[in-house]
Formats: structure tokens, sequence, C-alpha cells
């Protein structure tokens, strides 16, 4: 009996000391509105594509997945609205933003090729 107690109160403290994710001020869905190519940062700016806008996006519980260009980049926004994606792919990609109290988030992409990209949370 002493064991089993044991073992109940060891995995009520391990729940409550787990961090637990909650609905944030910045959570909703998100749609592009601009998409401007920067520069190329390889020799050539041909592969480079052409947007008009970044694909739309949710973030749920402060977390963001969004598709760019093929491949995904994730991260999760901080208290004060700052948000860093990246690519978890041994690549040096990442996207740099900010969400202001509007809900637009701006900010600059850096990969093969460069953007600074805008989206504008709808809820």
């Amino acid at each position: 009996m002493r064991i089993f107690n044991g073992l109940t109160l060891g995995c009520v403290a391990f729940l409550l000391a787990r961090p637990v994710f909650a609905e944030t001020p910045y959570d909703g869905r998100y749609v592009g509105y601009f998409a401007n190519f920067s520069a190329s940062l390889s020799t050539s700016s041909r592969g480079c594509p052409t947007l008009d806008a970044p694909a739309p996006f949710m973030m749920s519980d402060g977390h963001a997945h969004v598709s760019w260009n093929n491949k995904t980049l994730q991260g999760d926004v901080t208290e004060d609205g700052a948000l860093i994606l990246i690519m978890h792919s041994g690549r040096s990609e990442k996207f740099v933003g900010r969400i202001d109290a509007d809900g637009f988030l701006r900010g600059q992409y850096s990969g093969p090729c460069a953007y600074s990209l805008g989206w504008e949370r709808t809820r």
C-alpha cells in the first residue's frame, strides 16, 4: 500500500510540475497580406519565388506552424509578441517578427532568399 501511495503522489507531483499551455492573446488564424522579396543570399535570385503573400496559419497555445516554400517553420510567441520561426532541417532558415496590438505580424524571413512578410490575425 505504501508503494502504491508513493507512486500515486509521485505521478500527481509530476503532472502538477509540467508546464501548462494555455490560450494566448496572440492565438488565432493569420492570413498573409504581403511578401516582398528583399535579396537573394545565393549567387542568383532566379530560384527565389515571387509571392503575393505568405500562406495562412493558425497559432494555438502560442505555437505556430507555418508552411513556407514546401517546408515548415515553427516556433512560439513570447509574452510581448515576438515570434521566431525556425526550420528544423539543418538549414539556417528562419523568420523573426513581432505581432502588434492590432494583430499584425510583420518581420523578416532569411534563407536562400530574403523576404519581408506580413500576416493579419482574423480570429
